[in-house]
């Protein structure tokens, strides 16, 4: 694989060859911990990062475990500390954790891999963590939760009547969530899904095409790009803008909030008449730089006409240069808020049952054009949070929709 290819895999936010570590040859956490430590000293994307990962350091963490045989232990403990360490695309993962899920269905689909994947067991749900507890941060177009009527911002409180913890538990079912939306209690029945989630989020991604004609019968296209890492994920995107095109659209929107990232070069193409304007990536590979840049090519029946992007909190990694392109280039109107600066290159090192854990690590450190986005972000156009109003409504893409109808 050349230099180019790895670092397009890269950026979607997962290593094709990342490495399994037996099993077998672990014991305890204590184990595993000191399996972490000697990757991230030599792996991490910096001589500070990797200076962290001191025996000093080490010892610490092993005397706040609680326990040796609970992986999950471990995560509370070792998860604060890669935090710390303010570089993105950095955590260790579980079968408590959503993206732990994400990566090995990842796996299994760009291996073609014929064993069971690991299922996680959601409604369509990405949540958030604050201080008041679980919070509905996307519902993806197409599964239970959005059928049910389930919506961004609405507070999990129960389920079932039972406290809820951040899972759903370990069986398909119907349940009944107990929530907060607006200042009102709300209980909402919804399935709970087995869900491939990695393929959940492309099969997300069709479901969420659309138009929105508006009063004065102006047509508006809408895609929500949930992840740009499956396979066929710039093939779809390309054939959804054609699609939208025969429909005689007037402008589109390409909605970029939350999920994950992936996207790349190959997922501007059907909205720029070449590659020429593309931008350039510099990466930093054991303290030499390197310019990453497209080939020169034309883009055969690119979308030419206005644009609306959609950014949050949610956008990261290969989707904030994605967002990055479009505002450089003034090619579409940025609306939102601001992306978070998830801009690391990472890589994954996982263990198979019975201990099951990922180790997600930043192994290189990115630049757009000369540009720092790592802690940084895109900022939008049009800064608009995301707010409910009225029955409920979108405030970000009804902005979207507002300034599209002014440019016709």
């Amino acid at each position: 694989m050349s230099m180019v290819s790895k670092i397009l895999v890269l950026i979607g936010s997962v290593l094709a060859l990342g490495r399994t570590v037996q099993a077998a040859s672990l014991q305890n956490n204590s184990d595993i911990l000191t399996k972490v430590w000697n990757t991230a000293s030599k792996k991490a994307c910096s001589s500070e990062m990797q200076a962290a990962f001191s025996e000093s350091n080490r010892l610490e963490l092993v005397s706040k475990l609680k326990s040796q045989d609970k992986i999950d232990d471990l995560a509370e403990v070792l998860n604060p500390f890669l935090f710390s360490l303010g570089k993105s695309h950095t955590e260790f993962m579980t079968t408590s954790s959503e993206g732990y899920y994400f990566f090995k269905s990842h796996e299994a689909i760009s291996k073609q891999q014929l064993r069971p994947t690991p299922k996680i067991i959601n409604p369509g749900l990405q949540l958030g963590k604050d201080k008041d507890g679980y919070f509905v941060r996307e519902v993806l177009d197409g599964l239970p939760a959005m059928a049910a009527g389930l919506k961004k911002k609405d507070r999990i409180v129960s389920v079932n009547g039972m406290p809820f913890v951040g899972n759903w538990g370990t069986s398909p079912r119907i349940v009944s969530i107990q929530i907060q939306r607006m200042g009102k209690d709300l209980d909402i029945k919804s399935e709970i899904k087995a869900l491939d989630w990695s393929q959940s989020f492309q099969d997300a991604s069709k479901k969420s095409v659309t138009t929105f004609t508006t009063k004065n019968g102006q047509k508006i296209g809408y895609i929500h790009l949930w992840s740009g890492v499956h396979p066929e994920s710039a093939k779809f995107l390309a054939q959804v803008v054609a699609k939208l095109k025969k429909q005689k659209i007037t402008s589109l929107i390409l909605d970029l909030r939350g999920g994950y990232g992936g996207a790349w070069w190959d997922h501007l193409d059907p909205f720029f008449s070449d590659t020429s304007t593309y931008m350039k990536m510099e990466i930093n590979v054991g303290g030499e730089t390197e310019i990453m840049e497209s080939p020169f090519k034309r883009n055969k029946n690119y979308y030419s006409g206005p644009m609306a992007v959609l950014v949050n909190e949610g956008v990261r990694s290969g989707k904030e240069a994605l967002a990055y392109q479009f505002k450089k280039t003034k090619r579409a109107i940025l609306i939102g808020e601001k992306t978070p600066g998830y801009f690391t290159t990472g890589q994954y090192f996982y263990v198979d049952e019975p201990l099951n854990y990922i180790l997600y690590l930043c192994v290189y450190q990115l630049k757009l054009d000369g540009n720092v986005i790592e802690g940084i972000g895109i900022q939008p156009d049009f800064n608009v949070p995301f707010e409910l109003f009225g029955e409920y409504e979108d405030s970000q893409l009804n902005k979207a929709i507002e300034l599209l109808s002014q440019k016709q």
